[in-house]
């Protein structure tokens, strides 16, 4: 049995996207496994994360940031969303989540906004990809969602270093270091609940992995978690 190479950050390719998912994909791909659609959930934290192409340039999204502020004291102060366009608009961020980390590192309360757009700025430009964490304070609080953009249409989750089993219960087994979805907000043991709204309640590792590899571009995974916090 020959394994596929999982892609890291050193040896991703960059070639265009394909067409964006669109609901009646994700409805086939459902009855495919013998699963059913489930509601959008409204997480906790949530992230997207994607690569820049190779043959761009310049950047075919936009994010603007605002501070905002509870009270008068530094600690109270928060980076907020205030409108996205683009390939932004593939994940599930929205206009007033918080700014928690972009690439990694957390955005504490030395940051404004101005700060944080030089920083998204300098890793897209230096690195070549990006991955952009965000709080949402009205959310569940057991709910955490992450939407990864592939770079090409084919991959599968082992290429980009997610695996997963069933513990009782569909959940991720293993996400390699390095890779794409190594900066998301997902982790290890996380109980998975649905890929892009397909519910994951009783389909198999097989099934999972099916539904990922024809998905043509964004794929957005909600999962559960013990309360999220900060």
């Amino acid at each position: 049995l020959t394994m596929e190479p999982v892609i890291t950050f050193e040896n991703i390719p960059r070639g265009r996207p394909g067409p964006p998912s669109i609901a009646t994909t994700a409805t086939a791909l459902a009855s495919d496994v013998g699963s059913v659609m489930r509601g959008p959930a409204d997480a906790f934290s949530r992230s997207v994360t994607f690569f820049k192409k190779m043959e761009e340039t310049e950047k075919d999204w936009s994010l603007v940031l605002v501070d905002s502020s509870r009270s008068k004291k530094k600690r109270d102060q928060k980076i907020v969303v205030h409108s996205i366009e683009g390939r932004l608009t593939l994940s599930k961020i929205q206009e007033g989540d918080e700014l928690k980390k972009v690439n990694g590192k957390r955005i504490g309360p030395s940051y404004n906004a101005e700060r944080a757009m030089a920083l998204i700025d300098e890793k897209w430009e230096e690195e070549g990809w990006l991955s952009i964490a965000v709080g949402n304070e009205e959310g569940d609080d057991v709910l955490v969602q992450a939407t990864i953009i592939k770079p090409k249409p084919t991959m599968t989750a082992e290429n980009m270093g997610l695996a997963v089993w069933t513990w009782a219960v569909l959940c991720i087994r293993e996400i390699k270091p390095e890779s794409l979805f190594s900066y998301t907000v997902l982790k290890s043991s996380d109980h998975i609940l649905s890929i892009n709204d397909i519910d994951c309640d009783r389909i198999k590792p097989e099934d999972f992995n099916h539904i990922f590899r024809e998905l043509p571009d964004e794929v957005t995974i909600v999962v559960k978690r013990g309360k999220f916090r900060w």
